[in-house]
């Protein structure tokens, strides 16, 4: 069964929807405490006038602000010194690439946002059809706080897990098990 274009299991491409949203904004989470959560220094790169070299519809690859940081991790991170608009470029880069509502996301100068301001402004407003908000998994967190969260012996997860029938198209993925009272399950 073919999660693309089977349509007699409709739950099954609905829980891989959901579970596909979580993912992002999850990574999303992820990279923004690779910074240690950062953006709060650097005042400059909040001077009214400064662009930073934004355009505005006009995405540099993400890669090219990975690990810039405006206040680096020291130890076993890979964090390079960077400003708040590095770490911003970042996470509006990696929005338009992976997020799943990217075109619903306004295109707004990373050089005027802290970058805890700007990563909540890095989300649809949309809403479905009942009025509940489309993406209702965008939050961030400290790497301290990740770190105790990973360490403390909880996984994160979806509660299912599947098996790839066939990797290349036309891909097909079962779900081959959900676990009872997880969000996979609703």
């Amino acid at each position: 069964m073919s999660l693309n274009s089977n349509r007699r299991y409709p739950e099954l491409r609905s829980a891989a929807g959901r579970i596909a949203r979580r993912a992002a904004s999850t990574a999303a989470l992820l990279t923004l405490a690779a910074c240690g959560g950062g953006g709060g220094g650097d005042s400059s790169a909040r001077t009214p006038g400064n662009t930073g070299g934004w355009v505005s519809g006009s995405f540099l690859p993400a890669s090219g602000f990975k690990n810039q940081c405006a206040n680096p991790r020291s130890g076993a991170f890979p964090d390079t010194q960077g400003t708040v608009t590095s770490e911003n470029n970042w996470l509006r880069s990696w929005t338009n690439e992976l997020y799943l509502w990217y075109s619903e996301v306004p295109d707004r100068n990373p050089a005027l946002y802290t970058t805890a301001t700007y990563f909540a402004l890095l989300k649809t407003t949309q809403t479905t059809a009942t009025g509940a908000d489309k993406d209702r998994f965008h939050f961030s967190m400290s790497t301290a706080e990740w770190e105790s969260y990973s360490q403390s012996g909880v996984s994160a997860g979806y509660g299912a897990q599947f098996f790839v029938l066939q990797s290349t198209p036309p891909r097909q993925v079962v779900v081959a098990l959900v676990d009872p009272g997880t969000p996979a399950a609703n």
